[in-house]
């Protein structure tokens, strides 16, 4: 997941842009105007199976088109979603497109906000199309640690429901917080995504390859498979595929790009070492 910075609803809160780092956020009237006009636009990044070098899924990752064709990354506006309740609405949209990929044959992972942990029409949004054909192994839902620290009851509640259709549930940014090990205890998630924290200087750090071997470890017997993102040269993939990681994902491996209609390509296994 790209950003998820968490903050209460507040509906009586004046109109003003969340302050984020970089450039400016936008305001919660440039937000709805962009939910309004239909000018989200979707991309998607490949999900390498360090396995195969295939590609095993592609997240589907949101970017907001501005009326002079700008397109805004997701720092500077899903703190403005949450803050205002729109999270829901553009969790919506995005199922919506996951739906539609899912029935294609494609896997897809889809990121939930916290908003959308207790939506009771979300399950049945899926459960209607899975009676129509879908194929609920398709679909992966991905919540953050932040996101499920929110209600964790209510992400239980998802991650029980999602299993029974038959989807599979993953927490993000695993090892961010203070609380890791307790969602796995209560969250029946099938994947955990190791946060960058721990991915971005692998090679560099002794400390962080032996907590990414303890995650590998503690995952494998609990049966959850672990994937890893932010992986930006051959080295960090490299030293994942020796720890047992099953996927990864990151700009080495493939940037975001808009989606189109196009299967996700093949990826040669990457070289060694210092590729």
């Amino acid at each position: 997941m790209e950003a998820q910075n968490q903050a209460p609803e507040q509906a009586d809160r004046p109109a003003t842009p969340v302050e984020v780092d970089g450039p400016p956020a936008l305001s919660v009237e440039q937000v709805r105007s962009a939910i309004e006009h239909d000018r989200l636009v979707v991309f998607s990044q490949p999900i390498q199976d360090l396995r195969t070098g295939a590609v095993a899924s592609e997240e589907l990752l949101v970017r907001i088109q501005t009326p002079d064709g700008q397109l805004i990354q997701p720092f500077a506006f899903l703190a403005t979603a949450e803050a205002f309740g729109l999270a829901s609405e553009i969790d919506s949209i995005m199922i919506g497109k996951g739906i539609d990929l899912a029935c294609q044959g494609r896997h897809v992972s889809i990121n939930l906000s916290a908003h959308s942990l207790s939506e009771p029409g979300l399950i049945e949004r899926v459960e209607r199309a899975v009676n129509d054909g879908l194929e609920p192994g398709n679909i992966t839902f991905e919540i953050s640690e932040n996101s499920a620290g929110t209600d964790l009851e209510a992400a239980k509640g998802l991650a029980i429901r999602l299993s029974q259709v038959g989807c599979d549930l993953a927490v993000d940014d695993f090892g961010i917080g203070f609380a890791s090990l307790q969602f796995l205890k209560h969250l029946p998630v099938q994947i955990i995504k190791v946060g960058r924290e721990f991915v971005r200087d692998l090679p560099r750090s002794l400390d962080d390859y032996h907590v990414m071997g303890c995650i590998v470890d503690l995952a494998g017997k609990l049966g959850r498979k672990t994937a890893a993102v932010g992986v930006e040269d051959g080295l960090t993939l490299e030293l994942l595929k020796r720890l047992g990681v099953d996927y990864a994902q990151g700009f080495y491996i493939g940037e975001p790009r808009e989606l189109d209609s196009e299967q996700p390509r093949r990826l040669e296994p990457a070289a060694s070492s210092d590729a």
